[in-house]
Order: C-alpha cells, then structure tokens, then sequence
C-alpha cells in the first residue's frame, strides 16, 4: 500500500486529480497547474508499482486469464501519456518522446493480451511485434493513408462507445468484462490518433535548436568572458561609456584598421545639387553672384548712387543766391494766402443750408 490505500483506492484517487486537471481554470503553464499535473502522474506511476509488484500482468497470459477487476489496470500507461503531454518539467522534445513511450507500452501491453488485431494500422502493429519504435512508424507518410485511416478509426470510435454502453447495462459478468476490453480498445483508438498528433507536433519541435545548442564565436566568447571579468580592451583608447565615446572628437574617425571610431556624416556635392533640382523647373538657369549681380546693374545705370545723411545737401544758400528762384517762391506764397482768404475753411460746403 502507498499513504494508506490499496490498488483500486489509488487508481481511483488517480483518476480524480485527472478530472481535476481537465476542468481547472487554471492557465496550462501556471504553478498551480503544473503542480497538479505532477500529482498526478505520482499516483498513477504508484498504481504502476501496485501492478508490477502484485504481477497481475504477464506475456504468457491471454484475455482469459485476466482478472474482471483487473482489466482496467491495463490503461495506467495510457492515462500517464495524457498527463505527460500536459507537463512542462521537461522540455518539449523530452516531454513528447516520453509522452509516445507512454503510448507504445500501453498499445503494446493490449497486443500481448490479443485486444488489437481490429483497432490499430499494420504498420503499428509490425512495429509493436519488432520491439523497436521509431518516431518514423507513428504517422503514415501518405496522405491518402493517412486519411483513410482516420476516417477508419472515427467510426471504430463510435462502434466501440456504442458497444461500451449497450454492455454496460448489463448485469452480466461476461457483458462487464466484454465492456473493459472494449473500453481498452477505445482508448487504443484515441491513442493512435494522439500519436498521430505528436508526430506533427515533433516534426515542428525538432526544427528549433534546443536551449544551450546555439554556438558562440571564438572573438564573441572571449567578448563575454571579458565582461564578466572586468572592462574589454579589444584596442587602445576603448571606453565602456558610450557619451564619453561619442563626444571625443579627438579621436580619428576610422582606426587603422579600418573600425569607426566616432560618427560622422558622409557630404555629397553632387547628391545635394540632385536634391535641390528635384522641386526646381527642370531648366539649367544662368545664376551669377550678389556682387555680381551689382556690377551688372551699376554699369547699366540702374542704380542711384549717393543719398543718405552724408550726401544731404542745404539748399537754401543756393536759394539766396539765386533770386529768381527767390521771387517765384515769394509769389507763390502770396498766391497761396489770397486763396485761402477768398475760400475760407468750410465755404465750399452747401449741404444743409436753408
């Protein structure tokens, strides 16, 4: 006995924590679940030890010699493949080979007992006969195999959970044994279909490296082990702050073999004369400087030159001087007061006068 019960206590504690397992909320790779999943496969792995200790089962024996109450010890290896494909302990590879172990020592036992000559594919069988398994026997690589045989195994399912409910009405002990075997090979059925589904599932694992597989150069391992040593000195003048290593322009831009040592920006002439005629007219238009341009127009005559305070004259010596200017200034004047005394402000007005 284990922590105080039998065989058939523990096959059915077993089979609680797997109904538990099914209906948990939790997330499949959450503690609490995982932790479930191991409880789990403790109490079925210590209903296995029951078995090999009580030595129920033997390769001599047939379905006759079997116990009514002990044909359902013969699933154990197949509730141990489902709750191994649940697990995370292991990595996926591991945790799927093992899963498939499972399932072969199950389908393998059924067969030494005669319960597989109508539920599994040949070429299962010839593999179970030889004693060897090879990941490559688990899926066939026909694909019109392969569906004829899944198309095989779904009606064989709905037979066998047919048979299984019709036999278990009855009171008979014949009808109970024959609704265990039957019920074994139902589980056959799905175990088939699950190998089948791990197969695939292998084929995509295999194709990633394993965690610790990547390789490291030899420059970038020492890198690492530099690091974890002290700062790296790959060359003189190597600073592990990158604000002090930018901003050094004493620094030349490329080492002598040929490593950037600072940023910098590569200036192209032509590629920004390029730039400026992507909105341009599409014309090569004469240009000429400011100063040019200047001289061009001085010689023209198109520019006044003096002016300013500099160049202000005081015109009214000139004026004195001058007196004919001086007496038609003057008359101007009195033209211009006799004007504004023969029109005073406002006489031109004659809106609104009664």
């Amino acid at each position: 006995m284990s922590n105080g019960r039998t065989l058939r206590e523990e096959f059915e504690h077993a089979h609680s924590l797997l109904g538990a397992l099914k209906s948990s909320p939790n997330r499949p790779d959450s503690p609490e679940y995982q932790l479930l999943v191991a409880e789990t496969l403790k109490s079925f792995n210590q209903c296995k030890d029951f078995v090999y200790k009580l030595s129920l089962f033997s390769d001599n024996e047939s379905r006759e010699d079997i116990s009514t109450s002990d044909i359902k010890y013969l699933s154990i290896e197949y509730y141990m493949a489902k709750t191994t494909e649940r697990s995370q302990r292991l990595s996926r590879l591991d945790t799927i080979k093992l899963a498939i172990d499972y399932y072969f020592k199950f389908l393998k036992n059924l067969r030494n007992y005669g319960l597989l000559e109508e539920v599994l594919p040949k070429r299962i069988q010839e593999t179970l006969s030889t004693g060897k398994i090879t990941l490559g026997d688990v899926k066939s690589t026909n694909p019109a195999t392969t569906r004829a045989e899944k198309i095989e195994r779904f009606k064989k399912a709905k037979e066998l959970q047919a048979k299984i409910k019709a036999l278990e009405s009855s009171t008979d002990e014949e009808a109970l044994r024959d609704a265990e075997f039957a019920r074994l090979e139902s589980f056959a059925v799905e175990a088939v279909s699950s190998l089948d589904m791990l197969n695939t599932e292998l084929e995509m694992v295999a194709r990633f490296p394993p965690p610790g597989s990547i390789t490291v150069d030899k420059h970038s391992a020492e890198a690492l082990k530099d690091d974890r040593v002290g700062p790296r000195e790959f060359e003189k003048g190597y600073t592990d702050k990158v604000e002090a290593r930018l901003t050094n322009k004493n620094l030349p831009i490329l080492s002598k073999d040929g490593k950037v040592n600072r940023p910098f920006t590569i200036v192209s002439t032509k590629r920004d004369q390029i730039q400026r005629n992507v909105m341009g007219t599409g014309q090569h238009l004469p240009t000429m400087s400011v100063e040019e341009y200047l001289d061009e127009e001085m010689k023209r005559g198109g520019i006044i030159q003096g002016g300013g305070p500099s160049s202000k004259k005081d015109d009214s010596s000139d004026d004195e001087d001058d007196e004919d200017k001086a007496d038609q200034k003057t008359y101007k004047a009195r033209q211009w007061d006799e004007f504004v005394e023969a029109n005073p402000k406002g006489s031109g007005n004659t809106i609104n006068r009664g």
